[in-house]
């Protein structure tokens, strides 16, 4: 028999803590404890020895990075993943120079939630598709003019043959800036360019 993975939840907001027990459970993880303090939460992942803690960033007392820092100093097994209104990359790199195994928004949807949770169950790391696309994204100079206006229009749904000819340019011209596009944002294809671009604010 399978052993369900469990969790520790620990946030200030009582209404947070029941909307993310009822998500977590749905998934088949089980809630075995819940803090509204860092300090709190610490003793309980001490006690309980959760598989995983959902930790608030912005707590009283000890905050969510100081809780994985003194896990990771007891030697804590619990892999931990952030949650937070803040999406400020400085506050991921916080989280995860810290030992955070995952960071979320705390207005992601379920299935961003039990997505999150089965790539640190499986030894991962996740941090929100919103945030990662910030953070990991070639930077906005590194595209040139020409190609910001090429990927405007990819985004906008023309082909490259229709690019072409609104940019007064050969087809092939549009296919060269189209692949250094996708070379520039490591994607595979220009639906994804698109995506990653948008996510993070290349393109609006």
């Amino acid at each position: 028999m399978t052993t369900r993975p469990t969790c520790v939840i620990a946030d200030d907001h009582p209404l947070m803590r029941e909307i993310l027990r009822m998500r977590l459970e749905h998934v088949g993880i089980d809630v075995v404890g819940e803090s509204c303090d860092g300090a709190a939460a610490v003793h309980m992942v001490e006690l309980l020895d959760p598989t995983i803690a959902l930790l608030d960033l912005d707590m009283p007392g000890l905050g969510g990075i100081e809780v994985v820092t003194r896990l990771g100093q007891i030697g804590s097994r619990t892999r931990t993943i952030m949650f937070s209104a803040s999406l400020r990359t400085q506050d991921v790199e916080r989280a995860l120079s810290a030992g955070a195994s995952g960071y979320l928004d705390k207005g992601a949807s379920s299935e961003l939630l039990a997505t999150a949770v089965q790539a640190v169950l499986a030894g991962g790391r996740f941090v929100d598709p919103v945030i990662a696309g910030r953070m990991f994204a070639p930077p906005r100079a590194s595209i040139s003019p020409r190609e910001h206006e090429v990927l405007e229009l990819v985004a906008a749904g023309l082909q490259n043959k229709e690019i072409g000819a609104q940019l007064g340019v050969s087809t092939e011209t549009i296919k060269v800036h189209v692949t250094s596009l996708m070379s520039k944002l490591a994607v595979h294809n220009r639906t994804g360019a698109v995506a990653l671009a948008l996510r993070a604010g290349i393109i609006h």
